[in-house]
C-alpha cells in the first residue's frame, strides 16, 4: 500500500511522463537537464524525490509551469512540504511552493464540487 507521500510522487511522475511524451524522449530530457536518462525514468516512477529546484528545471525544460506538474489529488497540507522545512527555504522559492500549493488545493476543491 502507498502512503500519502508515495502516492504523491507517484502522480508527480505520472504528470511528468504525459508532460513529456510526444515533445522529447527520457534521454533527451536527462541530458538536457544534466541527469542520468535512468534518473528521468526513476522520477516519472515515482521512485526518485526531487528537490525543489528539479521541479523549477523540469517545468522549464517541458515548458510548463512547475505547478502543472504538481498532482491534483494532494492528500494532506503537510504531504508537501512540512511547515519547519517551508520557513527554511528561500523567499522566492518559498512563494514559488506557496503559489504551487494553493493552485493545487484549488483546484482539488473545484473537481471535489
Amino acid at each position: 500500500m502507498l502512503t500519502g507521500m508515495d502516492a504523491f510522487y507517484q502522480a508527480f511522475g505520472e504528470r511528468v511522463r504525459r508532460t513529456r511524451e510526444g515533445r522529447l524522449s527520457q534521454a533527451q530530457l536527462a541530458r538536457q537537464m544534466h541527469l542520468s536518462r535512468g534518473s528521468i525514468a526513476n522520477i516519472e516512477a515515482g521512485r526518485q524525490r526531487i528537490p525543489l529546484h528539479v521541479l523549477l528545471v523540469l517545468a522549464r525544460e517541458l515548458g510548463v509551469e512547475p505547478e502543472d506538474l504538481m498532482p491534483r489529488e494532494l492528500s494532506g497540507p503537510d504531504d508537501v512540504v512540512p511547515p519547519d522545512r517551508l520557513r527554511r527555504l528561500h523567499a522566492l522559492d518559498r512563494d514559488d511552493v506557496e503559489r504551487v500549493v494553493r493552485r493545487a488545493r484549488l483546484e482539488r476543491d473545484a473537481a471535489a464540487k
